[in-house]
This record gives structure tokens, sequence and C-alpha cells, in this order.
């Protein structure tokens, strides 16, 4: 776990890095909208927007893995108590 975070804070810190020495303005044209700011900004927003969508899917993959391990509980007690219901004891011969 502590790796995943040192990997992510040297990540970020690349990023921050990148973006520091990109200062140049730039011209940004989206279908209609056009208007001009700073590549490092362009580059901050980029990434944390990036981080953002990964966080969300990742939120999203937990909470369906959660819910498919509640399903499987349930299930599991529920064919526990019919294999109670159905077990016999069986004579000895």
């Amino acid at each position: 776990m502590l790796k995943r975070y040192i990997v992510i804070l040297l990540i970020t810190i690349l990023v921050v890095i990148f973006a520091i020495q990109n200062v140049e303005m730039v011209n940004i044209k989206l279908w209609f909208f056009e208007f001009d700011t700073s590549l490092s900004l362009l580059i901050i927003l980029t990434f944390a927007a990036g981080a953002l969508i990964t966080l969300a899917l990742a939120l999203y993959e937990i909470g369906r893995g959660k819910r498919r391990i509640s399903e499987l509980e349930d299930q599991k007690s529920r064919n526990q108590e019919n294999a109670s219901d159905t077990t016999e004891e069986v004579p000895e011969t």
C-alpha cells in the first residue's frame, strides 16, 4: 500500500515539475469555444481530470465488488440453511 502512495506521489511531482517548466500561453480550440490559457494550467487540469475519472471508475468497481460479495454471502447462507434442513441422520448398520 505504501508503494502505491509513493508511486502516486512521484508521478504527481513529475507532472507538477513538467507543468512548471511549460508556462507558455497556448490557444485552445474546442468546437465553438476558443480561449488562451497557460500550458502549465492545462497540464495540471488535464492530469486532475484523469485522476478524478480514474477514481470514479475505481470506486464504482469497488462498490460493484462489494455488492457481489454480499450477494454471494447471502446465497451461501441460504444454501447452508437448505443443507441443514435436508440432512437426515443415517442409521448405523
